[in-house]
C-alpha cells in the first residue's frame, strides 16, 4: 500500500495514509512552515483537508493549567512586573553576598 506518515497534533498522533492527504500536508507545510502546528490544532479547513478530528487535535500538550492571554503574558514577562523586580532583587542580593565572601578572603572577581 501507500506510504504512511504520522503527524503529532497536540497530544494526538494522526496517521496520514492516502497520497492525496500527504500531498495536501506537504503543501500546508510549505505554506505555513513554523505555523503548521497551530493550524493543525485549530483550523477547521486544514483539519478537514487532512481528515483530522478537531476534538482530538484541540487537546493541546501544553500542560493542564490555564493559558495566559496576551496581556497577562506581557505583564508577566515585562521588566517592570513585580515578578521581574523580585527576580532582579534576588540576583542583586546574590551578587552582594558573593562580593562579601570574596572580599573576606581577599579574592578578586
Amino acid at each position: 500500500g501507500p506510504a504512511v506518515e504520522k503527524v503529532k497534533v497536540g497530544r494526538a498522533v494522526v496517521v496520514v495514509e492516502t497520497w492525496r492527504k500527504r500531498v495536501r500536508l506537504a503543501a500546508f507545510r510549505a505554506a505555513l512552515q513554523a505555523g503548521l502546528q497551530p493550524h493543525l490544532a485549530g483550523n477547521e479547513l486544514v483539519q478537514e483537508a487532512l481528515g483530522i478530528d478537531g476534538e482530538e487535535a484541540s487537546t493541546r500538550g501544553q500542560g493542564d493549567g490555564p493559558r495566559l492571554d496576551a496581556l497577562d503574558k506581557r505583564h508577566l514577562l515585562s521588566k517592570s512586573s513585580s515578578s521581574s523586580r523580585a527576580r532582579d532583587k534576588d540576583i542583586k542580593g546574590g551578587r552582594k553576598s558573593k562580593e562579601a565572601a570574596c572580599s573576606q578572603f581577599d579574592l578578586v572577581e
